[in-house]
């Protein structure tokens, strides 16, 4: 009897394990990715025309490329269980990146949202950087720019780079900060901390400034660590060199 019960208690622990395995199939089979790209002007303003937008989906193999249709939605059909890197570009709103979206197949479709902002047509004509000591180091930085013909973009930030070797970029760089501007204005000015643990006294500093449509957005790039802001403008001002107090 007791045999009998250990084949009977061998039998159900094998129905279980088969039944697990069949489930663990489905749930890590195909399913789909759905979503939304908006491309907006700025932060403050609503989309512009969101459509035709390039994605790439990183870790697919063979590499997998769509693009949004005219209202920006996409669909991806058939994407196996994974984590995937999404590259989303535009031509005048740059590329951006959401980084290790886990995706677990199944029946319901995983939906998502991004949104891309237009690059700044600002272009700096002058960058000045006062350095005043007092308790802390403070850094006085006063651009002018060149407004453009767009009427609808009216304000964005300027994005400051820090570094102490002279290739200062927005790729390499050691910290970072932005501050408000209104283009009617013609100027931004902003006065920040230096973290003089990062940069001790007798550092050579180098600061450049760009324009950029959205102070927040970034993804890490996976190879250097480094943030990468992706609302940055193209053309940025040239490196400012001084001397830490």
């Amino acid at each position: 009897m007791k045999s009998n019960y250990s084949y009977i208690l061998f039998t159900l622990l094998l129905l279980f394990a088969a039944c697990r395995e069949k489930e663990i199939v489905e749930i890590g089979g195909t399913g789909v990715l759905k979503g939304t790209v908006a491309c907006y002007d700025s932060p403050y303003y609503g989309s512009n025309g969101d459509g035709f937008v390039n994605i790439t989906v990183e870790g697919t193999e063979p590499l997998r490329t769509l693009q949004t249709d005219a209202a920006g939605n996409f669909q991806i059909d058939n994407l196996r269980m994974g984590t995937y890197n999404l590259v989303f570009e535009r031509a005048g709103y740059g590329t951006s990146r959401v980084q290790g979206l886990a995706f677990v197949g199944g029946d319901e479709p995983l939906v998502t949202s991004f949104v891309l902002y237009k690059l700044p047509a600002v272009e700096i004509t002058d960058f000045k950087l006062n350095v005043i000591k007092y308790n802390n180091v403070w850094l006085d930085a006063t651009v002018q720019f060149d407004s453009p013909d767009n009427p609808v973009i009216r304000s964005g930030f300027m994005r400051f780079y820090l570094s102490d070797a002279p290739d200062v970029s927005p790729t390499r760089y050691r910290e970072t900060m932005t501050t408000p501007f209104d283009i009617s204005s013609g100027y931004a000015r902003t006065s920040f901390t230096l973290n003089t643990n990062v940069f001790p006294s007798g550092t050579d500093l180098y600061v450049v400034a760009y324009p950029c449509a959205d102070e927040a957005q970034n993804y890490i790039d996976m190879d250097t660590g480094t943030r990468i802001f992706t609302s940055v403008g193209p053309k940025g001002s040239s490196a400012i060199k001084i001397l830490v107090p």
